[in-house]
């Protein structure tokens, strides 16, 4: 078991995996299950991690926790669902599927093919 820092309250402890404690972990746990509940109660709301922290009153490090750690989904600056965990399964799967196209004959897009006029 490796000793590691907690990334919540920097407190030492012991861990083959997560780098949050179990004192902190039960804490983001209950600050989770009222996020989703007001998600849930707010389905229209498109709020980003400092909107979601004050309409909950919790610290907006806490929602960045549960956001980067794939529990919550929120929207981004631009106005879009913060998808970086579906950017890079969709990456993986389509250099899978390119490198399939190359080494079996299957069809491979460009992404030139996506601007061209259809005759």
């Amino acid at each position: 078991m490796n000793m590691v820092t907690c990334d919540r309250c920097s407190k030492l402890f012991g861990s083959p995996g997560p780098r949050i404690c179990p004192t902190c972990s039960k804490e983001l746990d209950r600050i989770y299950s009222r996020a989703r509940e007001y998600l849930r109660d707010h389905p229209q709301e498109r709020l980003n991690v400092h909107d979601l922290a004050e309409a909950l009153g919790e610290e907006s490090s806490d929602i960045d926790i549960l956001v980067s750690t794939g529990r919550i989904r929120l929207w981004g600056e631009d106005g879009r669902v913060d998808d970086a965990d579906d950017r890079a399964r969709l990456l993986k799967a389509f250099q899978k599927n390119l490198s399939k196209g190359n080494s079996q004959g299957g069809t491979v897009f460009h992404t030139a093919d996506r601007f061209r006029k259809k005759t």
